[in-house]
């Protein structure tokens, strides 16, 4: 079996003969080429749409499980940041999602990332049985993910213990139980008390929830309550040099964890390099570590770890989103990246810092009118590597 990497870097399928070229093309740019054929032959309208329209909709058909064009038609679109596709137009949605799954077989891939659950649903024909599964982080399943889990139980009907935070949801769809096909629901329990953050850190994660961006249909989130351990409000420091702020914030916490949250994996190994050769004697983490002393990793990556410090980097607008997610889809950019702020901020035991460029605008999901975080001085630094004003950073 070939599956199709769920990244920015996808084997490229016009050719079978380019098999072993290193050219490289992403999902986007697939339906560029389906999309771009269709407007040049005239074939209607709805061909305009953006790029983002028809990925958004062949990972819904995908992870719902949606098999044929009638029951697409039949199928119900939720969701506030789901543009509304009229049934009238699913034909021609459906014609480009069979003609990007041709393209994928074409290229020698038998499945994409987010239709790998439907097969391997087709494919449990005979499997080892078990009494229970436990689900966790369950709010990034898709319902073909939980329906093909179900497929391993003794008993389908009940075995699934699913543990779950919506406010943490970036990656999954918002599904209800019976779409999953579970008849019907055990005890539901809400565990509130969070253990891991500060009441400082709590109130503020609780602030990024108010942003406009944050999405209010997610109905079954469960905001941490406190549980009385103190310690410092997070800290946001304006400066015209993110690294520098690193830099000194670094050496006055050798003796605890840190990660350091960027946007983008390039931006994650520039850190490294930079950092590994000038400013710090210890070696950074090439993976993510919560023991090592300094680990570094995107929004993505930090989800499900937990470390002393948090220190976010350059959280200016256009690095969370990233222009190219905003130049996609605007109005999901900003939902999943009001979640990822929270989930990144809710890592942090101990302390949160955030630096930002104040010549750019500072992220649009980060809660500007909370009383929850302390504004730094200005940092303004002479050089790259050395000079800096009076002022001190109350680290």
């Amino acid at each position: 079996m070939h599956l199709l990497p769920n990244s920015n870097n996808i084997k490229i399928i016009k050719d079978k003969s380019d098999w072993n070229s290193k050219n490289r093309i992403t999902t986007n740019d697939i339906l560029k080429i389906i999309l771009e054929f269709h407007q040049e032959s005239n074939d209607g309208n709805i061909y305009h749409r953006k790029i983002s329209t028809f990925a958004n909709e062949i990972k819904f058909i995908q992870e719902f499980g949606i098999r044929t064009l009638n029951e697409y038609i039949d199928s119900e679109r939720i969701g506030r940041s789901a543009e509304r596709i009229q049934k009238k137009d699913r034909f021609a949605f459906w014609k480009v999602y069979s003609e990007y799954c041709d393209m994928i077989h074409h290229a020698g891939f038998t499945v994409d990332w987010n239709g790998f659950a439907l097969y391997a649903y087709d494919q449990l024909l005979t499997c080892p049985k078990y009494d229970y599964i436990i689900i966790d982080e369950g709010q990034d399943f898709s319902v073909m993910m939980i329906k093909t889990l179900r497929k391993l139980l003794v008993n389908p009907d009940k075995g699934i213990l699913f543990l779950g935070d919506t406010a943490q949801q970036i990656y999954g769809t918002k599904i209800s139980w019976a779409k999953m096909g579970l008849k019907s629901i055990g005890s539901v329990k809400r565990l509130t008390k969070n253990y891991r953050n500060t009441n400082e850190i709590i109130k503020f994660a609780v602030d990024i929830t108010t942003t406009k961006y944050w999405n209010r249909e997610l109905s079954d989130s469960v905001l941490p309550e406190q549980c009385g351990r103190l310690g410092k409000k997070p800290l946001l420091i304006p400066c015209n040099n993110d690294k520098e702020v690193l830099r000194e914030y670094l050496d006055k916490h050798k003796d605890t964890t840190t990660c350091i949250v960027v946007s983008t994996n390039e931006m994650a190994i520039d850190i490294r390099n930079v950092f590994n050769a000038q400013y710090i004697t210890r070696e950074m983490s090439n993976t993510l570590n919560p023991n090592h002393p300094v680990s570094v990793a995107t929004f993505h990556a930090v989800k499900g770890f937990e470390f002393d410090n948090i220190f976010i980097y350059h959280l200016n607008e256009g690095a969370l989103p990233t222009q190219e997610l905003l130049d996609s889809d605007e109005d999901t950019a900003y939902e999943i990246a009001a979640r990822l702020l929270y989930v990144a901020v809710t890592r942090a035991r101990n302390e949160v810092v955030i630096s930002f460029n104040p010549t750019k605008n500072l992220s649009a999901v980060f809660p500007i009118n909370t009383s929850n975080c302390d504004l730094a001085p200005v940092k303004n630094y002479r050089t790259m590597t050395m000079g800096t004003t009076n002022e001190q950073i109350p680290f």
